[in-house]
This record gives structure tokens, sequence and C-alpha cells, in this order.
């Protein structure tokens, strides 16, 4: 009988020693956890980035107009007083295209010497003194959402005890009452020579949603006094102050 041969080192039938190390046997599963581990982190990494930046934003001096389009806390709304409900604020309608605002009364009732005079809207209201002709461009400029314009009524010297209302959608203002209290020359003779007016302005808003008067709500008025003060060098009119009427 054959002597069978031992089969030599290195053939095929020999296999090689294992050389790798223990880390090569981690499971499948580990590394997953490890994976899912890195994303949520990640995630977490990006919320803190989106959280802080909206905080900084909130923080910084934007016009309330670009706060409110992207949900940040406007000054009108850490002013409004929880008692009264006001409607949701929409940046993008245009209330001259609605009916129902159309339909109410747009007339300005201006009162003078006890003489009550109802004037429409295409009014030449310089006619009846340069004060007046302010309130109503102050007014409009407001209906129209237009805040520069607004903001352009007034005196230096009033923003700087008070900020410069911005932001604000378009007012649905109506019935305003407009009534000439009094008229004062003030520095006659000077170079300074100014006329002093005050009126008592009052309005009502529709569907007041608190963006540009926060002190009241739908469909009532709050009178107001407001000082306008017409300079002879210049004859431009500027509200000057605005309080609350007391009678």
């Amino acid at each position: 009988m054959e002597e069978q041969k031992k089969p030599e080192i290195g053939t095929a039938t020999d296999p090689e020693p294992d050389k790798r190390s223990l880390s090569d046997y981690v499971p499948e599963k580990r590394n997953a956890d490890k994976k899912k581990a890195k994303t949520v982190v990640i995630v977490l990494a990006v919320l803190f980035v989106l959280l802080l930046g909206l905080n900084i934003l909130s923080s910084m001096d934007l016009g309330d107009k670009f706060k409110g389009l992207f949900g940040l806390e406007t000054e009108a709304e850490t002013k409004k007083p929880a008692s009264i409900l006001f409607y949701v604020p929409d940046y993008e309608e245009n209330i001259l295209e609605d009916p129902e605002y159309l339909d109410l009364d747009h007339f300005v009732q201006y009162t003078e010497y006890n003489s009550t005079s109802s004037l429409p809207e295409n009014t030449d209201f310089s006619k009846y003194g340069a004060g007046l002709a302010l309130l109503n461009d102050c007014l409009r400029a407001a209906i129209r959402g237009d805040d520069e314009a607004y903001n352009a009524c007034f005196t230096d010297a009033y923003f700087e005890e008070h900020p410069k209302v911005t932001g604000f959608t378009m007012q649905r203002i109506y019935e305003i009452e407009i009534e000439l209290l009094s008229s004062t020359l003030l520095y006659e003779n000077t170079p300074e020579e100014t006329v002093r007016c005050e009126y008592c302005v009052k309005y009502k808003i529709q569907k007041n949603n608190g963006t540009f008067r926060w002190d009241f709500g739908s469909d009532v008025s709050k009178p107001e006094i407001y000082e306008v003060i017409i300079p002879d060098s210049t004859g431009e009119a500027k509200i000057n102050s605005v309080s609350q009427y007391l009678r």
C-alpha cells in the first residue's frame, strides 16, 4: 500500500492564518448606531444655529414689517393689551380693493369755530389750513400702510421721545373727525415766528389688527390731541406732539 503523502505547507488545503484584529469583527449594528448618533448631533447643531440666528434677528433694530413676516415679535405685539382682541395682520391684503371697507364713511368731518364741514377724500385740504392738510396726509399714509410717509409728518423733536411707527399693515380707517381747538402765534415778529395749532383727532379702524393702533379695538374711536407747528420760515406743518384727549 502506497504511503499517503502529507500536504505541504502553503498548499490550497492549508488555510492561511487569520491576521485580522478583533476590531475587524465589530457588528454592523454598532456601525449603524454610530451613524445615527452622528446624524442626531448634526441635526441638533443646525437647530441650535437657527434658534441663535432668530434670537439675534429679533434683538436687532429691524423693521416691524420684516419681523412680522418672519414671525418675530414686533413692537406692536409687545404693547398689545391682553384685554383687546385684534385681527390677524395680513401684510399682503389691499384694503382698497375690499368692497366692505370701501362702503364705509371716508369723509373728514372738520370742525372749526363751531362750524362743521363734511370733506370728501378729493378735497383740497390746504384751503382749510396747512395743519388740516398735514393731518389728512398723515391718516391717508396710515390707510396705505406707508410708514415712511406717516413718520415724515412728525418733527425730529417728536422722535427724541417716541420711536417711529413702522411695519404696520394698510389701516381700515374710517369716520374721521378733526376739530381745531386752538391756534396761537408764537415768537411774533422774530425769525422763529411759528403758528401752533391743537387739533382733536379721532377715527375708527375696521378689523383692527393692532399693528398701527394697539390701544383700542375695532370699530371704536379714541380721541387724541395733535399739536401741529408751522414755522413761518418754512411754512411746513409738522406734528410736534400727540397726547390723550381729556375732557
